[in-house]
């Protein structure tokens, strides 16, 4: 029974897409995209198996592991080179083609850089370094595409942590860029999120919970919400504030809807 005033699923979907043409719309993209969309991660699976990682039970944090110190250079562009080859799942392939205000994430491949280039009409430009700041942070035409922990295109201090001690010093990065979000959104816009799990994400919900709590009722959004965001104390208060709506859907698919 649905009490009058409460609006149904589908109320509540079709107020958020009332917003996110108004904007602005900012879409954040966990390390979880690529499982969550085909199953399987072919990204990671390639690199573990290339350098000698933990294929058995695939994670970002079995990268931490990884005996490349010697060969960085040459290790991170075989990665660019295998991510360049992957084509976005249809999930990921319909979040590039929406109008976005501005893109953050913490995948550290180029497979979604490359749907979102995909479009025409607009410029993509990448950002790992957090201390550049766009006189245009929410522009559509020109599309900034934060990479909170660097990416594999980068062979300078914005490549990707490949140690404890790197992820550490990246965090503090990615922190930096995340901070940003309130101004970027204003207090009309919304955030949506999707392949994003904080027991298999670099990006940790100590660091993505102060922000979204900067955020007013309606503004946060996440898609395919895991399990260990509803046991997450500190998520898990965000969304009985209402400061955080959860979604079990797919975004990808709900906005092809």
């Amino acid at each position: 029974i649905i009490a009058r005033g409460e609006e149904t699923m589908d109320q509540k979907l079709a107020t958020l897409f009332d917003r996110m043409k108004q904007g602005p719309a900012v879409v954040l993209i966990g390390q979880s995209h690529l499982l969550w969309d085909i199953g399987h991660d072919p990204f990671l699976s390639e690199v573990l198996r290339k350098f000698g990682g933990d294929n058995n039970a695939p994670s970002y944090e079995s990268l931490l592991g990884l005996n490349i110190r010697d060969q960085q250079d040459s290790a991170i562009s075989w990665m660019q080179e295998r991510s360049s080859k992957f084509s976005p799942p249809s999930g990921l392939a319909t979040l590039g083609a929406y109008p976005w205000s501005a893109v953050y994430t913490s995948a550290i491949d180029t497979i979604g850089l490359s749907s979102f280039r995909a479009v025409q009409w607009r410029e993509v430009l990448p950002i790992t370094e957090e201390t550049y700041v766009p006189d245009d942070p929410r522009n559509r035409h020109r599309l900034h595409v934060n990479f909170l922990f660097g990416n594999v295109a980068q062979l300078d201090q914005n490549r990707p942590p490949f140690s404890r001690a790197d992820l550490l010093g990246r965090r503090q990065a990615a922190i930096a860029m995340l901070r940003r979000l309130p101004e970027v959104l204003t207090p009309f816009g919304v955030l949506v999120m999707d392949g994003y799990d904080p027991l298999r994400d670099w990006l940790r919900a100590e660091d993505l919970s102060p922000i979204l709590s900067q955020l007013t009722a309606g503004q946060a959004h996440l898609f395919r919400c895991p399990p260990s965001v509803l046991s997450d104390p500190d998520l898990s208060e965000l969304i009985r504030s209402g400061q955080l709506e959860v979604h079990q859907e797919a975004l990808g698919a709900t906005i092809a809807s």
